[in-house]
């Protein structure tokens, strides 16, 4: 019987290139009734990339708010990107909720799922998918 919750961190494990940066799977937690994924886009230069944000976000405020709201470069890089898990056990794993970026975690997301993962699991799976139609996938060991 598996105590609950477990959390399993691979090595950042990338599963998709996209908009210059490697969507990655950080960890994934168990717990009763739900699964969560935490990933992270990892770019080149965050910080870089943090500061041109905050300097389009003060342009477009002085601007007088006409223009879009610039786009936040984490969210930029999860958008179209949809995430799923599976097991060997036929279990079901509905997605319940995301959140990607926000203030200081521009770069990190979270993707929760409920669903219990079946004791005779042996592994999960976790699968990146973008609009194009690429994919990435992580085997973990239970």
């Amino acid at each position: 019987m598996r105590t609950l919750p477990l959390v399993f961190t691979p090595t950042p494990y990338p599963l998709l290139a996209r908009d210059n940066a490697e969507i990655a799977l950080l960890a994934v937690q168990l717990l009763p009734s739900e699964v969560v994924l935490y990933l992270r886009a990892l770019v080149e230069d965050a910080q870089g990339e943090e500061e041109a944000y905050g300097r389009a976000l003060e342009d477009w405020g002085a601007g007088g708010r006409q223009d879009p709201l610039p786009d936040d470069p984490g969210e930029r890089r999860f958008r179209q990107v949809s995430f799923s898990v599976s097991d060997d056990a036929r279990g079901s794993y509905t997605l319940r909720k995301a959140t990607v970026g926000g203030s200081g975690r521009f770069f990190n997301a979270e993707w929760y799922f409920a669903g219990d993962v079946p004791e005779e699991a042996s592994y999960l799976v976790v699968t990146a998918t973008d609009e194009a139609g690429e994919h990435g996938s992580v085997r973990l060991a239970l």
